[in-house]
């Protein structure tokens, strides 16, 4: 009988992500004025085309594995869902990232200019 011995090897690898990365560097640029860095309320809010987002509301915060820097860097940073609310001196704020202009004139309906129909005008100069 032969006795194989398999010795493995483990190694660290470092996979460079784009978004990792650009929240690295955006850690980097804040945390070289440390004024800013120390006293301002950094709020991140996903996008409709953020990695990891969806098209349910509320759409989950930015996932800590892409912002460990950010986090570490900056004394306040604030990552919410979206749609979130804020409350900045007594006024509530809502913020929703979509691009709501595209989805509204997805559904759209054209109707040429030549209509003979007067309450089809009528209902096309109120939409216009």
């Amino acid at each position: 009988r032969i006795k194989v011995q398999f010795t493995f090897l483990h190694m660290q690898m470092k996979v460079s992500d784009p978004l990792t990365d650009n929240f690295d560097r955006l850690a980097e640029l804040i945390a070289s004025f440390p004024t800013i860095a120390r006293n301002t309320h950094f709020v991140f809010v996903p996008g409709p085309l953020d990695f990891c987002s969806n098209s349910i509301l509320p759409r989950r915060p930015i996932l800590s594995a892409f912002t460990g820097k950010l986090k570490s860097r900056l004394a306040k940073p604030h990552f919410m869902s979206n749609p979130c609310r804020l409350k900045c001196f007594g006024q509530e704020i809502v913020i929703y990232r979509e691009d709501l202009m595209s989805r509204m004139l997805r559904n759209l309906v054209g109707v040429k200019p030549d209509v003979q129909n007067d309450d089809m005008k009528r209902f096309v100069s109120y939409l216009s």
